[in-house]
């Protein structure tokens, strides 16, 4: 199963400079892939993200409790979330189902 990702904004994207910018919330899957989750820029309603994607786990508490990271790499197109206690990226297949995460990227 793949992530969802479901726009956080009331309009589709904001313009911020000459790009636009768009907000997500994006739920992981049960089974979180080797190397960060596959996350596009057509799935964040832009055609290309540029580096400087923001990152957040909004779902509180629980998943705070294990995930202490989530960020985005641009180039590759994936989400990766960091284990809290070893600073690493999680271990594959760990169940992400409950992590939901913010994600704020630019681009055209």
């Amino acid at each position: 199963m793949a992530v969802t990702a479901v726009n956080a904004l009331s309009i589709p994207y904001r313009i911020v400079g000459h790009r636009k910018e768009t907000v997500y919330d994006v739920t992981m899957d049960e089974s979180y892939a080797e190397g960060g989750e596959s996350l596009t820029a057509s799935q964040l309603g832009l055609n290309y993200v540029e580096p400087g994607t923001v990152c957040q786990i909004t779902n509180g508490p629980e998943a705070e409790k294990w995930v202490g990271e989530a960020n985005y790499t641009a180039s590759t197109e994936k989400l990766h979330l960091q284990d809290v206690k070893t600073g690493k990226e999680l271990a594959k297949e760990t169940d992400t189902s409950k992590v939901v995460v913010r994600v704020t990227a630019r681009g055209h």
